[in-house]
């Protein structure tokens, strides 16, 4: 602004200075004019005709000078007015130098070099030495530094005497001991704490030898009709359960001697399981039926999966025909106290008072306990209830489905998991997507189907796939498929705990209305006690008759 209001100042002087300029030459102006008019007077005496003249042109020429000036005033003025200003950006002035006295005693430092600080290494003291005399009047001795190897012997464990106890029949004893509540730890708890031996499951051991015979493709299994009436049905729900295994899904056909003829010549082209009735043994004397059965029979030989389970008057009666056919030939030698408990333990505890038929019922009475709890999870965590993820050509099974439910049932209710902490086929690390996963325990739960693989290699998949990722893995199995493979899953729970791994089966049962999962271990000993239980029951019964 200031350099601004000085510019204008210099244009305003520039202009005065113009001004007086003009002034100037318009008083020379007069002043020739005065000196014109001296000379006219001089000449005065000329004659009027010439002075008038020299008036007029006198005027003349004043016009003309006052009209240049005019002229030029005005030149002036519209040249200011037109003056061009150039905008100067400010300079800014370094503030001036001081001058500073340094004292000329200080000594100047041209250059200055950093070196590296250098610690002294510690210096440690050693003790002075101390002069020992050894007197010489004692022994020397030599020592042989050799060291030789010995072996211990192992020690010898022996099993303490049996002493036999007699208990005063009269006597009752009766233990009320009352469980704790689940804690939220709980689930240690399903682990076995004991390893689980022979005498655990002493009572399947005519089952186990069973079930290890059925091998090959054209199996015959001999039922006794007299002594153990309607077993069929139970050696019917075994083995269709033995076939699922197989990776075979049959419904099996039962064959009498009403629809006989129809039957046994269908079944000579097809795979299945074939129960013959036991009222068949009342035309092993009829020539119709005996052909018929013998062209079956002599049929079922070839590639086909077939199992026919057969009463005992027919293998007697054609035992020629049968001998040689089969791959392999059965005969079940279970008692009323096998079946038993073999049906309480497939019915996850639910079926207590059966009969020789008692495992036709448990499919029924088991999946009740599986429905249950997937109505329970859709009910009030439908969130939790995720389906597998499918695969060309195969989607998750019902039961795989119902196991997942009943396993998640038993988290919430019984080991008080939060549910926020469940993961329901969700990718956990690497890629790798468990059925069940609890984060608050670094868990995993995964339930087995055990359709067309053995129970005990889902086992060894399992072991293998999550190892890595946690040492605790649990299956959720069929009870059933267990104990068909019961063995080979004992075996493969051991070989996991030499590796550091928790592994163990869990089988989902109902007690006292309760639907939870017990271990294998648990499992096997409350079916040893029911056991007990029968044969108990059945000394009594023949004691008192």
């Amino acid at each position: 602004m200031e350099e601004k209001e000085n510019e204008e100042k210099e244009d305003e002087e520039i202009f005065y200075t113009r001004c007086e300029e003009e002034s100037e030459k318009e008083k020379e102006t007069t002043q020739n004019r005065q000196n014109k008019m001296q000379s006219y007077n001089v000449n005065i005496t000329s004659s009027s005709s010439l002075l008038n003249e020299s008036r007029s042109v006198e005027k003349q020429e004043v016009k003309k000078e006052e009209n240049t000036v005019k002229e030029e005033r005005k030149k002036i003025i519209t040249t200011s007015k037109e003056i061009h200003i150039d905008v100067v950006e400010p300079e800014f002035k370094s503030p001036s130098l001081i001058t500073l006295d340094i004292n000329s005693e200080i000594p100047k430092v041209t250059q200055i070099e950093v070196k590296p600080l250098e610690v002294p290494e510690p210096i440690f003291l050693l003790p002075s030495s101390v002069t020992l005399e050894i007197d010489p009047t004692i022994p020397k001795f030599s020592f042989n530094t050799e060291i030789k190897e010995f072996q211990l012997p192992e020690p010898k464990f022996f099993t303490p005497p049996q002493i036999p106890l007699q208990i005063e029949s009269e006597i009752l004893v009766n233990l009320n001991v009352s469980s704790p509540p689940p804690s939220s730890n709980s689930v240690q708890s399903l682990q076995p704490k004991r390893e689980i031996n022979g005498d655990l499951y002493f009572y399947l051991n005519n089952f186990l030898g069973f079930v290890n015979q059925l091998n090959g493709k054209f199996i015959v299994i001999v039922y006794d009709e007299l002594q153990h009436p309607k077993i069929e049905e139970s050696l019917s729900a075994i083995v269709t359960r033995f076939a699922e295994i197989r990776g075979y899904s049959f419904n099996p056909l039962k064959i009498s001697k009403v629809n006989y003829r129809y039957s046994l010549q269908n079944a000579i082209s097809k795979d299945g399981i074939y129960v013959l009735s036991n009222d068949l043994c009342e035309l092993v004397n009829d020539k119709e039926f005996e052909e018929v059965f013998k062209s079956s029979i002599i049929s079922f030989v070839g590639n086909k999966f077939t199992i026919v389970i057969m009463p005992k008057c027919l293998r007697d009666k054609y035992s020629m025909y049968i001998q040689g056919q089969p791959s392999t030939i059965i005969e079940e030698k279970f008692t009323l106290e096998e079946i038993k408990v073999l049906t309480y333990l497939a019915s996850g505890f639910t079926i207590k008072n059966s009969y020789y038929d008692g495992l036709a019922n448990v499919r029924t009475n088991y999946e009740k306990i599986l429905n249950e709890s997937w109505i329970w999870l859709r009910k009030n965590y439908i969130n939790l209830d995720v389906p597998a993820e499918r695969t060309a050509g195969s989607n998750e099974s019902e039961l795989h489905r119902k196991l997942k439910a009943v396993t998640i049932r038993h988290l919430i209710k019984n080991e008080k998991i939060d549910p926020n902490n469940i993961e329901v086929e969700s990718v956990i690390f690497s890629g790798k997507i468990p059925d069940i996963y609890v984060r608050s325990t670094n868990t995993i739960y995964d339930a087995k189907a055990s359709i067309g693989v053995l129970p005990s290699d889902e086992l060894f998949d399992l072991m293998n796939k999550y190892s890595s990722i946690t040492k605790r893995i649990y299956a959720v199995m069929e009870p059933l498929a267990v104990l068909l493979d019961l063995e080979g899953v004992i075996q493969r729970i051991k070989s996991a705990k030499q590796q550091g791994i928790e592994l163990s089966v869990l089988i989902p049962v109902k007690k006292d209305e309760r639907v939870m999962l017990v271990s294998i271990f648990d499992f096997l000993k409350e079916g040893k006690e029911f056991y007990k239980e029968e044969v108990t029951s059945k000394s009594n019964k023949n004691n008192s008759s």
